[in-house]
């Protein structure tokens, strides 16, 4: 049988490893928030009255893709800051985004 020492021993590191891995995770998930903080603040500037696509919105934004900048503009659309519309250019629906 193993001494009581040696359970105790490796309980500790074991713990220690775990909040050490927690603590990481954590400062990756915080990265990721700042990074899209900012992609949502770039849009509140490139948002006008012109209505404009997705892929328009994220050609004006460095680092932005169209599927960043919709998760982004998603919430905006709910609370109404931002409206969405479809339009038809060439007999396809496009659907367009501008500020409310």
């Amino acid at each position: 049988m193993s001494d009581n020492a040696e359970v105790v021993a490796f309980c500790d590191k074991m713990s220690a490893a775990i909040d050490n891995k927690n603590a990481k995770a954590r400062a990756r998930a915080a990265a990721k928030k700042a990074a899209g903080d900012a992609i949502t603040d770039a849009l509140n500037t490139v948002l006008t009255s012109t209505p404009q696509t997705l892929a328009d919105i994220a050609a004006q934004i460095p680092g932005a893709t169209p599927n960043k900048v919709a998760s982004r503009i998603a919430p905006m659309v709910d609370s109404g800051a931002v409206t969405k519309a479809v339009t038809k250019v060439n007999k396809k629906r496009i659907t367009v985004y501008s500020v409310a």
